[in-house]
């Protein structure tokens, strides 16, 4: 019904071709969404998804000074955690390097202050560890909150550019999407990275128990979970794209015949107004599936950055104390980074799905219209 009152609505404007009723016509759009939720979204993520929508509208824009904005604000955020926490780390390995020139190879104090240092490592990492599963789950959920508040708008948005087979077919990839981030994405995930994470303290807090292989077995099988989990959801967005495809460019070109052969006199000039309003309703369409975009990296952009600075500081660590601390000090900090690592990709995986549903809804109805 909104569809119907939206073509109405531009059929019946005395001025289609001026600028004005192009301005209206996207309003009358605009209005016929419902974005409620999504400027709701918007707005727990400090991100402004109506000033988005009328400027990329307008084309005046400026993604890369925006995206520079971002990235500076959040390297600012983390850098004085970061430097905590290598300095936090710092300390049990100089310790470590002390007692090892200083103590005998054999000598029970040795092996007692090389425990103690790598317990106050445990203690670091895994608090830094707990803060960086947080904020992926919390990063999850404002993920599938902006999914769930961007997907109903954006079918809409196809719909009304005229592909309601796509539409159709993309509302059950939107549930899929969901479920996939919620129940395998933010749950298995992040309870296979804090079961390595579990297992980098249990194999390299003392040396009698190595567990590299299982350690190793857990981070391939998040690896190889992910991508072929992205993968299969690819192919079945593209599978099902293409096949509405089809079928929307049928309907539409069989509906614009229909105008013309049946209207008397100004069935061409209606067939014309249909061709311009879904035109007009597909550049809402990708203005909408942009500010989508845009919402979802401001949203991630912080945590994602935070999770792989960190990783990237417990991979210097690592590398530094290679030659002046213990191997089991040096191990665990690089299986810590690791373990921030199959965080970062879950969140990652999580962020592709919703940008290539959204993705999709925008390549949607592209060719519809001819």
């Amino acid at each position: 019904m909104a569809g119907v009152a939206v073509l109405l609505a531009w059929l019946i404007s005395p001025a289609c071709s001026s600028s004005r009723a192009l301005a209206e016509a996207e309003q009358a759009i605009l209005g016929a969404l419902e974005l409620e939720a999504l400027e709701e979204a918007g707005d727990s993520a400090g991100f402004d998804v109506s000033g988005t929508l009328s400027r990329l509208l307008a084309g005046d824009l400026d993604p890369p000074a925006a995206l520079a904005e971002m990235a500076g604000g959040a390297v600012r955020a983390v850098a004085g955690d970061l430097g905590g926490l290598a300095a936090s780390l710092a300390v049990p390995v100089a310790v470590s390097l002390l007692a090892r020139l200083a103590l005998p190879g054999g000598a029970s104090a040795r092996r007692t202050v090389r425990f103690v240092c790598r317990a106050a490592s445990v203690a670091a990492l895994a608090g830094c560890y707990a803060q960086l599963a947080g904020q992926a789950e919390a990063l999850m959920d404002e993920i599938l909150r902006c999914s769930d508040a961007l997907a109903p708008a954006m079918i809409a948005a196809v719909a009304l550019s005229g592909a309601e087979t796509t539409a159709a077919a993309l509302t059950p990839m939107s549930a899929v999407c969901a479920d996939l981030i919620q129940n395998l994405l933010c749950r298995w995930g992040i309870a296979f990275s804090s079961a390595a994470a579990g297992i980098a303290i249990a194999g390299n807090l003392s040396d009698g128990i190595p567990l590299k292989r299982l350690y190793g077995l857990f981070r391939q099988v998040m690896q190889w979970g992910t991508g072929l989990l992205l993968a299969a959801f690819f192919g079945a967005l593209t599978i099902q794209g293409r096949l509405g495809a089809g079928r929307d460019s049928v309907a539409a070109r069989t509906a614009r015949y229909a105008i013309e052969s049946l209207v008397p006199v100004i069935g061409g000039n209606v067939s014309d107004s249909l061709d311009s309003l879904l035109s007009t309703a597909f550049s809402v369409k990708n203005a909408l599936g942009a500010t989508g975009l845009a919402l979802l990296i401001a949203a991630s952009f912080a945590p994602v950055v935070r999770i792989a600075l960190t990783s990237l500081v417990l991979k210097v660590v690592s590398a530094i104390s290679e030659p002046l601390g213990d191997d089991g000090l040096t191990a665990m900090a690089a299986q810590f980074a690791g373990a921030a690592e199959m965080l970062l990709v879950a969140c990652l995986a999580a962020l592709l799905l919703c940008a290539m549903l959204t993705g999709s809804c925008m390549s949607a109805a592209g060719n519809v219209v001819r």
